[in-house]
């Protein structure tokens, strides 16, 4: 009996004590999110391969409209270029008031390839001009891998949350890429190369000259904050790959900017193009190669014969042809050209009336 009055007595205790705790009401107290006085600092990552970051150039470009509007977005402020130590200053009651749209580019820092500006070239954007018209130019036709950009839309009131803005750039050109190799019936069906006395498809050829047309020069923004070509060049632009022969013209591959298809020489051979800012249907490519015929004009055949014994000749191979619509070009993706023969040697079509070369390209991303 004492027993159970104990526990009794225990029982009534934690209910009252239980109804008396729940009678207290505790105050909840909601922190106002507010931003460092001294700003926030800008971080940069990539999407791509991570480029040397010391041999880039960065810049920023900060617009903002009031929050939830279909109005344009305003330019605020631009840092370029951006430093280490960059920070960006907001009044707390601005960014609860605000949507804010980020425009970051990177390009290399010795000689810059691209530049931001506003409607012309060399018209650089300020304060107070509309996110329409801005646009991402060319400074010149040859480009590397190493420009990229992100547009980031986000609003003041997650900025507010965040304790640095980030930006994760994405390569904002495509590139061009060239393959040769030996077909049976049609280019779809390519065969190995027979090398008895020879080195690769290359074989004999000292230059090959690439000659570009319809190239993109300036991008603007479109829906999603898309690049959009705007303006294109139909001024030729040329590159030029110098090719190493062995003494006997032949050609072993890798050999400088000359490549072996998968499967080494025996599948072809490959180089690659220049770099382009996006482009809808409109580039151009004309390769001329430059080659040493397989005929001696000189007297003597018992000394290996030099450079000066044959007949400097040259092929010409456009593409796409001259009836069709232009090449694309698309950000981060490589335009592959492909040329099938039905011979072993490039050179051998010159030699081959009923040889012809049959063309096709794709996108490789």
């Amino acid at each position: 009996m004492k027993t159970i009055q104990y526990i009794s007595r225990i029982s009534i205790l934690l209910i009252v004590g239980s109804i008396v705790s729940s009678c207290v009401k505790e105050e909840v107290v909601t922190p106002i999110p507010a931003l460092a006085p001294e700003g926030m600092p800008v971080a940069i990552n990539f999407k791509d391969p991570k480029p040397s970051l010391a041999d880039l150039k960065y810049s920023l470009y900060l617009f903002s409209h009031a929050k939830g509007s279909s109005d344009t977005y305003i330019m605020e402020e631009l840092k370029n270029p951006l430093q280490n130590d960059s920070r960006l200053k907001f009044r707390n009651s601005e960014l609860r008031e605000k949507d804010y749209r980020f425009l970051f580019v990177a390009t290399p820092g010795t000689t810059p390839e691209i530049q931001v500006y506003k409607n012309t070239l060399n018209n650089p954007p300020a304060t107070g001009d509309n996110w329409e018209d801005i646009r991402i130019g060319i400074l010149s036709p040859k480009l590397s891998l190493h420009n990229y950009y992100q547009v980031k839309d986000i609003s003041g009131d997650e900025l507010l949350t965040n304790d640095s803005v980030r930006g994760e750039l994405s390569r904002m050109v495509g590139q061009m890429e060239f393959r040769f190799f030996k077909i049976g019936n049609d280019i779809t069906n390519p065969i190995p190369i027979d090398l008895t006395g020879i080195y690769s498809i290359f074989d004999r050829i000292y230059k090959i000259d690439i000659t570009y047309t319809g190239y993109t020069t300036s991008l603007s923004f479109g829906e999603g904050n898309t690049l959009q070509p705007e303006t294109s060049n139909n001024e030729e632009f040329k590159q030029e790959i110098n090719v190493a022969l062995n003494d006997r013209f032949g050609i072993e591959i890798p050999n400088g900017q000359l490549d072996t298809l998968a499967g080494g020489a025996t599948a072809g051979g490959k180089f690659k193009g220049y770099c382009f800012l996006p482009a809808n249907n409109n580039v151009r490519a004309v390769l001329k190669m430059y080659y040493y015929d397989t005929t001696p004009t000189c007297d003597n055949l018992i000394v290996p014969h030099t450079a000066n014994c044959y007949e400097q000749r040259q092929l010409e191979l456009r593409i796409p042809a001259e009836a069709t619509a232009g090449l694309p070009i698309e950000v981060n993706t490589y335009t592959v050209n492909s040329a099938g023969i039905r011979c072993n040697r490039i050179i051998d079509i010159h030699v081959d009336h009923n040889t012809n070369i049959f063309t096709q390209w794709d996108m490789i991303y």
